[in-house]
C-alpha cells in the first residue's frame, strides 16, 4: 500500500504578478520602470530627466499614445507616441520608460529623445 502524507505543499517558485496594477516593472531593481501600455487612458506621469521635466498624459496606453508638456522640446502639451526606452546605442524597450535611460518619442515633427531619465513616478499614487 502507498504511503501519501498530508503535509501542505510548498511551491518550488512563486508566479508573482510581474507588474503592478500602476504599470510598474517589479522584475527590475537595477531601475524604475513602467510600461505605457498597461496604463489607463488619463494615467498622469512625471518625469524628471538630466535637463528637464515632463508631464506625461497617457491618452491610450496599448497604442502608446500620450501628450507630454515640458523641456525645451515640448513647451506646450503635445501628442506624442511613447517609442521606448533606449540605451543611447540603438537598443529599445519599446513602450517602456525606465530610469537610467533615454526616452524615445515620435511627433507630428519627427522623432524626439531625451537626456537620461532620473526619475518617474505616477502622479497622485504611491510609487515608492
Amino acid at each position: 500500500m502507498e504511503h501519501i502524507s498530508h503535509a501542505p505543499v510548498r511551491p518550488t517558485r512563486e508566479f508573482a504578478p510581474a507588474f503592478d496594477v500602476d504599470g510598474w516593472d517589479r522584475r527590475s531593481r537595477a531601475s524604475r520602470r513602467m510600461a505605457i501600455p498597461l496604463l489607463l487612458s488619463g494615467t498622469v506621469i512625471s518625469m524628471q530627466t538630466r535637463n528637464s521635466r515632463y508631464r506625461i498624459v497617457v491618452l491610450d496606453g496599448a497604442a502608446r499614445h500620450v501628450t507630454i508638456k515640458g523641456g525645451w522640446a515640448f513647451p506646450e502639451e503635445t501628442e506624442a507616441t511613447v517609442v521606448g526606452a533606449s540605451d543611447g546605442d540603438g537598443e529599445v524597450e519599446s513602450g517602456w520608460i525606465a530610469e537610467g535611460l533615454r526616452l524615445r518619442l515620435s511627433t507630428e515633427r519627427g522623432p524626439v529623445v531625451t537626456s537620461a531619465v532620473e526619475s518617474i513616478a505616477v502622479d497622485g499614487a504611491d510609487a515608492a
